[in-house]
This record gives C-alpha cells, structure tokens and sequence, in this order.
C-alpha cells in the first residue's frame, strides 16, 4: 500500500514508491484485492459448508469436517446453489482490477466482462450433450481431461448465467467505490 506522505500528491507517493523498489505494488489497489480475497474466502467456505461434493481443494484442507448437511428451502434452493457463480466472478473481476491497478471505468469494465466471459463459456459448454462433447475431445491432438470431467460431470443452469451477471455487475459497483481517483493537472496559478 502506498504511503501518503504530507504534501504530496498521490503521484508523488507512486512515484517514491517506485523509486524504492516497488513499482508493481505502487500500482496495485490493496482496497480491491481484500475484498477480492474476502470473496474468495467465502465462496470457500460455501463450498465447505453447503456442498458435499466439494471442489478437490476443499476436500484436500478441510475434508468434509464443516459440511453441515443443512437444508435449504426449497423456494431459495436454486438461488442459493449459485453463489459460488456469483462470487467467482465477483472475486476474480476486484482482483484482476486491483492488480492492475487501473481506476478508469473503461479498464475495470473490460476485466469484469472477461471473468462473466469466462464463466459463461464454462456454463455454455456443460449444455452440450456429453456424448457429443466426449466425441469431440477424443479427436482432438491434446487430452483435456479436467474440461472433459468438468463438462460431462456438469448441469446447465441457466440461473448460474445470471449469477455471473450479477456477480460482475457487483465488482463493478464495488471497484467503482474502492477505485482511486485520478490525478488530474491543476494549471499553475
């Protein structure tokens, strides 16, 4: 994190930074990767609390011992199983911004419509039929057995599209809030 020194001006700290060695911290916004890393944490602990059948990386650190087996209720259920949709793009899209440290509109919006990208991509492709796909992946050159697993073992929700949406629309609004303003010349008087 920069260190605002008395009298000068956000640049000026940038550039003291920069100057110390640490050029690419200069840039960063640690406002944006916290809640980054916050969102993250909480999708974990989704994953540890709410699912059975968690993500190997859950599996490995915790094993079952948080899975709660609680019920939701039915008229939440199928909002409540996306969340984990919503807060990946949530969280990729502060920290994909806060590390490249760029506070125009322009640049945050390109980053969060590449994480809602990337999350509909994967979403788009567990709708093709798993023969169809199985049949694919076997003539191409190189095995992707992850995707394969990913794909097959996966379910469409179109609710997970809707997810991504708001989870984006979320990290928008949010790096809106935590960005940096601009440093604009003041003309000499």
């Amino acid at each position: 994190m920069i260190r605002v020194m008395p009298g000068l001006s956000r640049m000026d700290c940038c550039i003291a930074a920069a100057s110390r060695g640490d050029p690419w911290l200069s840039q960063c916004n640690m406002r944006q990767m916290a809640v980054g890393l916050l969102g993250l944490a909480a999708g974990f602990l989704y994953y540890a609390m709410f699912r059975w059948q968690s993500p190997a990386l859950v599996q490995a650190l915790v094993g079952h011992r948080l899975y709660l087996g609680w019920t939701v209720p039915e008229m939440l259920r199928s909002s409540v199983q996306s969340v984990p949709t919503a807060l990946h793009v949530f969280s990729f899209s502060l920290l994909t911004i806060g590390v490249a440290g760029l506070p125009q509109l322009r640049y945050r919006f390109a980053f969060v419509a590449l994480w809602v990208g990337i999350n509909l991509f994967f979403e788009c492709l567990q709708a093709v039929h798993p023969a169809a796909f199985v049949q694919i992946m076997e003539e191409l050159p190189w095995k992707f057995e992850a995707l394969q697993r990913f794909v097959v073992g996966g379910v469409f929700d179109g609710e997970d599209i809707m997810a991504a949406v708001v989870g984006g629309t979320l990290a928008l609004i949010v790096s809106s809030i935590t960005a940096e303003k601009e440093e604009t010349d003041v003309p000499a008087e």
